[in-house]
């Protein structure tokens, strides 16, 4: 008795097969980039939860940055477009978008929308005319360099003049590269002070920048202070307090496009399903 043959099954489409390798790669980046945020995760961390090979990672993305602009195009093709080629970790805008499509595509849709309403009126408050920051260097006797040599000021004196100068630092380098292209040596320029001066008061330049929130507003301070500025909306929030604080009225172009990118991701999420995310 002859014993009858299963049908063969088709044979699949390389097409196919690249198409999922692609969309599993996708959804790695996005599992780690929510589990880690967009700056401490590695290639490293996407490729064991794409359960793929870092050679396979490279066949379809040159680096981190092109994969999450391309999972940003997957959620919200005009922000994309905008974000064509941008390296996120240089962009406050593109980092915001790829972080909150990162929790969007990984599965936490109500969160993603959440924050991104939560985004909005963050960046609308301190951007607005309701938040009154307190002037920096206001006391003219904590302003300019000390003189050289052997002074005689207090030593109480010393430190908060320092310290003034090197808020003040701050938010003169922020305002002029953007938090994370400023460097210790760019703050420190700005302040006329020394590298070690700087870790004599701030062990970082996070920590430095809580201080020039909490010193031009006690309430945009308490809002940073959870997080610090190692958030996506965390950065923005400093750039944003940074351009006031060196007298800029209205919120540049760069730091207004925010609005824009929670706006454009607000309306795409409250749209329904992401795609497919398998």
């Amino acid at each position: 008795m002859s014993t009858a043959l299963a049908p063969s099954r088709p044979p699949v489409s390389e097409e196919f097969v690249l198409a999922h390798r692609r969309a599993r790669i996708l959804q790695g980046l996005a599992k780690a980039i929510a589990e880690k945020g967009y700056c401490e995760c590695k290639v490293a961390d996407i490729v064991r939860s794409a359960r793929c090979a870092r050679n396979t990672f490279y066949g379809f993305f040159g680096s981190k940055a092109s994969a999450s602009i391309a999972l940003l195009d997957e959620v919200c093709p005009p922000l994309g477009e905008i974000f064509a080629g941008s390296d996120p970790s240089k962009s406050p805008g593109a980092l915001l978008a790829v972080e909150l499509s990162a929790r969007w595509w990984s599965g936490e849709e109500d969160e993603a929308l959440a924050a991104t309403k939560e985004g909005e009126q963050i960046v609308r408050w301190l951007a607005g005319s309701a938040l009154k920051l307190a002037p920096l260097g206001a006391d003219d006797s904590l302003q300019g360099s000390l003189p050289p040599g052997r002074h005689g000021l207090p030593r109480e004196f010393v430190r908060a003049n320092q310290r003034q100068r090197l808020i003040s630092g701050l938010a003169g380098a922020v305002a002029e590269h953007g938090f994370m292209a400023a460097t210790v040596a760019d703050i420190t320029s700005h302040a006329a002070v020394s590298r070690r001066t700087f870790y004599e008061h701030f062990f970082s330049k996070e920590a430095a920048a809580l201080a020039m929130v909490s010193a031009a507003s006690s309430e945009a301070g308490d809002w940073l202070k959870p997080t610090g500025a190692k958030t996506a909306l965390g950065i923005v929030g400093v750039e944003i307090v940074a351009d006031r604080c060196v007298g800029s009225d209205v919120v540049p172009t760069p730091r207004a496009s925010v609005l824009s990118v929670l706006t454009a991701l607000r309306e795409r999420f409250e749209e329904g399903e992401p795609g497919c995310r398998s």
